[in-house]
């Protein structure tokens, strides 16, 4: 099977989040920052080249959307990985990624505050293709009572407030960066788990790959995180959008 998933879902290489086109509108909804549940396929494949593409299950990631000069960009632990453009006027709102030769675009409409409701569009090359399923984004209330059910609060705080050198981690497989310098922590919030996709090999889906995925507030912002340990308690994987 020729599997375009992680090529054409998650557009997830900084290069082609570097080189995405600018999208602009009239107005842009400010209301919509914070953080989402925003769902995707979870695979795009085709079994050849005149073939028609089949589009994955839903999965939904957890994503923060915020301010960028005239429009929103919207940042995801997981699944829609990079930096994509957000747009909205009206009820309407335009989510797109990539670069001008491979593009991901969720398109759809406020159903209220904290729910949209939309189609996820793959654009190659300038020819659009659109997937018969429909996708929602929720919005996510963090709460800092929530109980921390991933166990990695005071890791992450650790990690944030420390760095990596006194943390055993294995940079091999993943690029594990250094935390973001935002000033001193001031809350951990846990949102929940939020699992990597994969496309399937041979017809059999990949092992999920699940990241705890906290909401950590500085005196200068707020990140979300996301970090996944071994079962020998290494960090092989930690990312802060």
């Amino acid at each position: 099977m020729r599997c375009l998933a992680i090529a054409a879902l998650l557009l997830g290489t900084p290069t082609m989040a570097q080189d995405a086109a600018v999208e602009t509108v009239n107005a842009y909804g400010n209301s919509m920052v914070g953080v989402w549940r925003v769902g995707s396929p979870d695979y795009i494949a085709a079994s050849g080249f005149f073939s028609p593409f089949q589009w994955g299950p839903e999965h939904r990631h957890f994503c923060r959307i915020a301010p960028r000069e005239e429009a929103l960009e919207m940042f995801c632990v997981s699944g829609v990985v990079g930096n994509w453009t957000v747009t909205a006027e009206n009820n309407h709102v335009h989510f797109a990624g990539g670069s001008m030769m491979l593009r991901m675009v969720l398109d759809g409409e406020l159903q209220d505050a904290g729910h949209f409701h939309g189609h996820f569009q793959l654009k190659i090359s300038g020819i659009t293709y659109e997937g018969s399923a429909s996708y929602d984004a929720v919005r996510v209330v963090p709460d800092p009572d929530t109980p921390d059910s991933g166990g990695k609060k005071e890791l992450l705080r650790r990690i944030l407030e420390q760095g990596l050198a006194g943390v055993p981690h294995d940079d091999g497989k993943r690029n594990i960066p250094e935390p973001p310098k935002l000033g001193p922590v001031t809350a951990v919030t846990y949102l929940g788990e939020d699992k990597d996709v994969g496309p399937p090999r041979d017809g059999v889906p990949p092992p999920r790959y699940a990241f705890s995925v906290y909401l950590a507030s500085f005196a200068q912002g707020q990140r979300l995180c996301g970090l996944h340990q071994r079962e020998d308690g290494v960090l092989d994987a930690f990312r802060c959008v």
